[in-house]
């Protein structure tokens, strides 16, 4: 039908169409319909587990407290001989542990209207490493270096941290057989033109990821911050990720960039403006820096988990 049409058209006009070329076109935008389509309802579903998962996870919690609740009356008793004291104290550490690490994954995936206030970017970055040790793997070593007196940003905490999480998930599926994931803070200052005679200075809190991996092309590079746009296996991504990492970033007034090299890994670099309030993290710097430094974190690491193995032997 549709050659018919161009046809008589033709006849008309006097011009000439090719008319295989129109059926390809349309079926171009047949095939990038069905496509956004097919990205659209992948997403539906991811939202649909999320909000599964997020029930769960809400279940577990309930169920972590219990268990926390009773060993700290066991505990408070006082009755049970000294073996058994340290084994509730065992039991009522680990479910504390785990009740932490419900209550992050809870805060992470709930939906919400970003609120925008004073934030501690290391405090984050401890936060989210805390996090990324659980859930990156053991080849994945990670190192921080952050700024002691770095200065704070105006931003909303839950969703930088989404944006630390992010990136180094990005980072570990490009670092497929293992490798280094380097977050860094630091306080860095630069020049914005203006019509004045004298340039304006800007201070800026940055924080840099860098990982390890494979890298990418400059093609790849100049579209990873494009919706739906994905290196990863069907069913494997969405290609909303970094999408929503720059959005996020740029509702804090900030701005993202990105270095890369196909073999010699990803940088990314985020400049967020300082709010004038300077300090180091509330808790938890010296720790983090140390495992940082060391990248050696494991189960067997933690005192606890060391005296339960050898009591299973």
């Amino acid at each position: 039908m549709g050659a018919q049409v161009m046809q008589v058209v033709g006849a008309i006009t006097g011009e000439v169409f090719n008319t295989p070329d129109f059926h390809c076109g349309l079926n171009s935008v047949e095939v990038g319909e069905e496509r956004l389509a097919g990205q659209v309802r992948h997403t539906q579903r991811l939202e649909l587990i999320g909000k599964l998962t997020a029930g769960l996870l809400h279940d577990i919690n309930n169920l972590l407290t219990i268990i926390s609740g009773c060993t700290t009356l066991l505990m408070d008793e006082g009755g049970s001989s000294g073996s058994q004291l340290e084994y509730a104290k065992d039991v009522h550490e680990a479910a504390e542990r785990a009740c932490a690490l419900t209550s992050q994954f809870l805060r992470f995936g709930r939906s919400r209207r970003s609120q925008n206030k004073p934030v501690n970017l290391n405090q984050t970055v401890i936060d989210a490493v805390k996090l990324l040790r659980r859930t990156l793997g053991g080849n994945i070593e990670i190192l921080t270096d952050l700024e002691p007196m770095l200065g704070w940003i105006m931003a909303d905490p839950i969703y930088i941290e989404q944006v630390i999480i992010n990136l180094a998930v990005n980072a570990r599926d490009a670092m497929g057989r293992g490798g280094t994931l380097t977050l860094k803070t630091e306080t860095v200052t630069t020049a914005v033109d203006t019509d004045q005679e004298k340039p304006t200075f800007v201070q800026y809190s940055r924080l840099s990821i860098h990982d390890t991996g494979t890298g990418m092309d400059q093609q790849t590079k100049a579209k990873i911050f494009d919706p739906f746009f994905t290196t990863k296996e069907p069913g494997k991504g969405t290609g909303m990720g970094l999408s929503i990492v720059r959005d996020i970033v740029r509702e804090a007034k900030g701005e993202i960039r990105v270095e890369s090299e196909l073999g010699n890994g990803t940088t990314f670099e985020i400049y967020f403006p300082t709010s004038g309030v300077y300090g180091p993290a509330t808790e938890g710097l010296n720790d983090a820096m140390e495992l940082g430094r060391s990248g050696d974190y494991c189960s067997s690491d933690v005192p606890r988990t060391r005296t339960n193995s050898a009591s299973v032997r």
